[in-house]
């Protein structure tokens, strides 16, 4: 993002988190705790949509949901809690498609299915159940 570079790595005081890097030693460090303490958040999917990283991670209060960061302090937040409390919809396979970003999620009344959203939570939805529950369809490799 810019002229940095976002990254998971592990550390032993908080776990599987986002790191960042300027490219330098000094500049480089832990940009974001999600999931505060030991337990980790093990952010991944990455896709750059908009100017900012958006990715998959989960947190204690929120399950796994769907974040962003701008690449600084401060600027990592979670884009909506889509499956309220700490069950989460397990944003995988993030693709980035004009203003919207494409991706599977796990939701309670429709199983794995594909995913939207404008980065909002009313602009946020199921694209369709392609296999009605109890089986999912599963999507996989969106490609704009």
């Amino acid at each position: 993002i810019g002229a940095r570079v976002v990254f998971t790595a592990t550390d032993d005081q908080v776990g599987r988190e986002l790191f960042v890097t300027d490219g330098t030693g000094a500049g480089t460090g832990l940009l974001a705790d999600i999931y505060t303490g030991l337990p980790s958040a093990n952010p991944g999917s990455y896709v750059l949509h908009q100017g900012q990283l958006w990715f998959g991670a989960s947190s204690a209060f929120h399950g796994a949901e769907l974040w962003r960061t701008d690449g600084l302090p401060g600027g990592t937040t979670l884009v909506e809690d889509l499956a309220v409390g700490s069950a989460g919809i397990y944003a995988t396979g993030l693709t980035s498609f004009g203003t919207r970003l494409l991706f599977r999620g796990i939701l309670d009344n429709a199983g794995v299915e594909p995913c939207v959203t404008d980065g909002t939570f009313p602009g946020t939805a199921l694209l369709g159940d392609l296999n009605p529950p109890p089986a999912d369809s599963a999507p996989d490799q969106f490609t704009p």
